[in-house]
């Protein structure tokens, strides 16, 4: 499974990608703004997208609202992370379901997060099954 993550926490990115490496089948490419990573997702392949809510002039929202509008990148699902959720992370889901700006949005992760968690999202919105 290849993963994008997307934050400009130094900190958070590198803690992520780290726990996450353990796993074998789960590739992890680390960015830390979301301009940028736009442009890697339309330069290479990823089967989802772990993005920070807040991030500074180009925010996770933002990117999530390009990767739906964008013919290219509308079916990577994208998984929203954030410290600050102003709701439970299914009820937040839930928000976004109807939005038809956000269609990439499959799912939210709060931080700080549990290993577990974040492959079990992953699995259910690649429709993959990692270990």
């Amino acid at each position: 499974m290849k993963i994008l993550v997307v934050d400009n926490d130094n900190d958070t990115g590198i803690t992520l990608k780290a726990l996450l490496s353990d796993n074998p089948d789960i590739d992890i490419k680390l960015m830390f703004d979301g301009r940028s990573a736009i442009q890697e997702l339309n330069i290479n392949n990823y089967d989802a997208v772990v993005v920070d809510i807040m991030m500074p002039e180009f925010s996770g929202l933002d990117m999530a609202k390009e990767i739906s509008k964008s013919e290219r990148l509308k079916n990577i699902p994208v998984v929203l992370m954030s410290s600050a959720l102003p709701l439970p992370p299914t009820e937040l889901l839930a928000t976004f379901e109807n939005d038809n700006n956000m269609t990439a949005i499959k799912g939210v992760i709060e931080k700080p997060f549990i290993v577990e968690t974040v492959i079990e999202v992953l699995n259910k919105v690649t429709n993959k099954e990692t270990k």
